[in-house]
């Protein structure tokens, strides 16, 4: 049950962060709201009906999970999103990167985490007289543990993605043309003691 839980929890992050995600670098076929809704909605029925047993089951390689993941995405990308097939597949990919990275960062965490647990509850069963007692606190560390981790996911997955965001081109950027002095600096240019800065090949006062 606490595992279960703990899945459709991340299942839930991924497709709201997921969504949000997308629409910082696709342009929507329909009202943005609608587009986020019918995102987050379709990524999580996937996450929860197909993935999930894929997981339980081990049915495919990791490798081939990812794979599966990916076709999706950029599948309901087709659907909801202008098509635009290598930005739609630098997200996906990204994406699905970003996604397995904080699993097991989260992982690790969740070793040192049961590890700190197991250290309180030795103490903690020390003045424990009644199982229900026990039963209690048990489930109180697995709901607590569960939502560190659930908030922690979210957290790192949403930096991550934020960094990706702004790091890359998004659907606004416009190519803007360079002046002569701009091109001088950043282009073809030919510098010396004596000499001026040159373009290799201009027009108009801009470098082309």
């Amino acid at each position: 049950m606490y595992e279960t839980g703990l899945s459709f929890s991340i299942y839930l992050v991924n497709s709201i962060v997921g969504s949000i995600y997308m629409q910082k670098f696709l342009r929507e076929k329909y009202q943005k709201k609608l587009v986020l809704s019918a995102w987050a909605g379709l990524y999580f029925i996937i996450q929860s009906l197909i993935f999930y047993r894929i997981d339980r089951l081990g049915l495919f390689h990791d490798l081939m999970g990812v794979l599966a993941d990916i076709a999706f995405i950029l599948f309901f990308q087709m659907l909801l999103y202008n098509k635009d097939f290598l930005k739609q597949l630098f997200v996906a990919v990204s994406f699905v990167a970003g996604k397995e990275v904080i699993k097991y960062i989260i992982v690790v965490i969740n070793y040192g985490q049961n590890w700190a647990i197991t250290k309180f509850s030795v103490v903690l069963l020390k003045k424990i007289t009644t199982m229900k007692e026990v039963e209690l606190w048990s489930c109180i560390f697995a709901a607590t543990g569960g939502l560190v981790l659930v908030l922690l996911y979210a957290l790192l997955l949403s930096v991550y993605f934020s960094i990706i965001s702004r790091k890359f081109v998004r659907k606004d950027y416009q190519f803007r043309l360079f002046n002569t002095s701009e091109c001088c600096n950043f282009m073809y240019f030919h510098h010396s003691q004596n000499s001026d800065c040159h373009c290799r090949k201009w027009n108009d006062n801009y470098c082309v």
